[in-house]
C-alpha cells in the first residue's frame, strides 16, 4: 500500500535496481525452444469458455522426452532369489 500511496518511495527502489543490476546480463535458466507442460482441458470447459485445442503456440501432443543418462552403478550384483 505504500507504494501506491507514496510515489515517491517507488522511484527510490527502482533507482537503486537499476544501480544495483548495472551491468548485468540477465540470461535465462530456461532452455531454448522449451514449452511449458500443457494438459488437454476438458471438453466442457472448452465449449464454455469459447477457446479451442491446442493453442497456437503450444506443440500438441508434446514431444516426448527420454532420458539419455547413464548411470555410473546401480549398486552390487545380488544373488538370485529363489
Amino acid at each position: 500500500m505504500d507504494l501506491l500511496l507514496q510515489p515517491e518511495l517507488l522511484r527510490g527502489i527502482k533507482e537503486e535496481f537499476g544501480k544495483r543490476t548495472e551491468g548485468l546480463i540477465w540470461k535465462t535458466a530456461i532452455p531454448d525452444g522449451y514449452e511449458p507442460p500443457m494438459y488437454e482441458p476438458p471438453a466442457w470447459f472448452l465449449k464454455k469458455t469459447g477457446r479451442s485445442w491446442p493453442p497456437e503456440n503450444i506443440t500438441w501432443p508434446p514431444r516426448r522426452v527420454i532420458s539419455k543418462e547413464k548411470f555410473a552403478s546401480l549398486g552390487p550384483a545380488l544373488k538370485p532369489q529363489v
